[in-house]
């Protein structure tokens, strides 16, 4: 919406300049007053301060900040917390919804929801500002139904966030690197706590073997942890690996959930046929229904016999489909009929073939935001996910590292040389990092 053809420009500019000097005065009285309050509460209090003017400004039913996340590698966002200030505890009529988080950038200038969806029932003023490292807050002020909004209220919201903006700012800094000190001071405990079960103690002028003293591992498969989280992993693993229960594995990229899928391949009745790792990120479009399917000779160009697909040459065996989340629709819709059937037709095939497979699925993603994004089917989705395993990341398996570190000498040939030891510092060192990319 055009602001300056909308309001006209004189009114436009009065109401950026002056607004109204008595919730003016009344916003720099709240914000002053703010000053005294313990800093790690300030953002909390400061933003309740300016939801109650701006409820009062606008003779508002409700007024809420949304706490925006960074967008995702593929522009998503999500709502990480929500602020509310209302009259009588009246709660917010609605949620975000995708849409108004897929046009924040349009927010930045200050506007009426109704312009970008129609179908909102009532008035509500929408205005985004930026934080940091991507994040950005969202102002929703939702009105009286039959007032609604006066022509020049988005100036006037505008100009009266602008005035605290950075003050909101500095808070929410202040905020975020407190929670992150109690975070780090909280884990630091924990690896003191597993510093002296574990008893490391390996010095360079020690005489001492440079073995480092670790715990009894839990293996299952090709992988072994002594963290508990990590045992209650396998635990399920084994558990579920005789059975024919699809599982999905969920974690982030490096946390090992290849080796997971092997194992519940590995020692059962199935690993007499294949483990057929099928990369869905990685095949190209035009490849990926030959790829599972197969085709029949003369499909397609270039097509000079038959070729059985992943899926045929591995019936009676184990299927990973790794990061399915990158599978395209077309080819989820096809997959749906092999596990739902277990009959597949190869392209330019007229026969069905029947296929006996165990499917196993990984992916880094919330396939549940997927789902509600319309990128990834939801029958498909509960057809995989009989199963949800949940993987935690190496930073969070601090337990792990002195096996991992003694895993490495004895890889390196290290173990033999007396000059290579790895110190106490060293270690703890290795388990605060926070390991990106596992």
């Amino acid at each position: 919406m055009d602001l300056v053809q909308d309001c006209g420009c004189l009114e436009y500019l009065e109401a950026f300049i002056v607004v109204d000097r008595s919730f003016e005065i009344e916003l720099s009285q709240e914000l002053h007053g703010t000053a005294g309050v313990r800093s790690d509460r300030r953002f909390e209090v400061l933003v309740d301060s300016l939801l109650g003017v701006l409820l009062k400004r606008f003779d508002a039913r409700c007024a809420t900040l949304h706490l925006i996340s960074p967008p995702d590698h593929e522009g998503n966002r999500l709502v990480d917390e929500v602020l509310v200030r209302s009259v009588g505890g009246q709660r917010p009529s609605g949620t975000i919804d995708q849409l108004l988080l897929e046009n924040l950038g349009s927010l930045e200038v200050p506007q009426l929801i109704q312009d970008i969806d129609p179908n909102t029932p009532d008035p509500i003023l929408s205005y985004s500002v930026p934080l940091i490292d991507g994040e950005r807050v969202l102002f929703l002020i939702e009105g009286d139904p039959e007032r609604g909004f006066e022509k020049s209220s988005q100036a006037t919201i505008q100009s009266m966030i602008d005035q605290v903006q950075v003050d909101i700012l500095d808070a929410y800094l202040f905020r975020r690197q407190s929670r992150m000190i109690e975070k780090l001071e909280a884990r630091l405990e924990q690896l003191e706590d597993v510093l002296a079960q574990q008893k490391i103690e390996i010095d360079p002028e020690c005489d001492e073997s440079n073995v480092i003293p670790v715990a009894e591992a839990f293996i299952v498969g090709e992988v072994s942890t002594v963290d508990p989280a990590m045992k209650e992993v396998l635990a399920q693993v084994e558990r579920l690996r005789e059975t024919d229960l699809n599982v999905l594995i969920h974690g982030e990229t490096g946390t090992g959930k290849q080796l997971l899928a092997r194992a519940f391949h590995d020692g059962t009745s199935r690993s007499a046929y294949c483990f057929e790792v099928v990369s869905c990120g990685a095949l190209a479009p035009t490849l990926i229904e030959g790829e599972l399917f197969g085709w029949r000779k003369g499909a397609f160009s270039g097509a000079d016999e038959d070729h059985a697909g992943v899926f045929e040459r591995s019936s009676g065996g184990t299927v990973l489909l790794d990061e399915v989340g990158d599978l395209p629709l077309e080819i989820q819709q096809k997959l749906l009929r092999v596990l739902q059937e277990g009959l597949l037709r190869p392209v330019g095939g007229s026969e069905q073939i029947s296929v006996n497979l165990r499917f196993l699925a990984s992916t880094r993603y919330d396939l549940q935001e997927l789902v509600q994004a319309g990128k990834f089917r939801e029958d498909l989705y509960y057809r995989l996910a009989g199963f949800v395993l949940e993987v935690p990341p190496l930073r969070e398996r601090t337990a792990d590292i002195p096996n991992f570190v003694q895993q490495f000498i004895s890889e390196m040939g290290l173990a033999s040389d007396s000059s290579k030891r790895f110190s106490e510092s060293a270690v703890r060192e290795l388990m605060v990092y926070p390991w990106p990319g596992n």
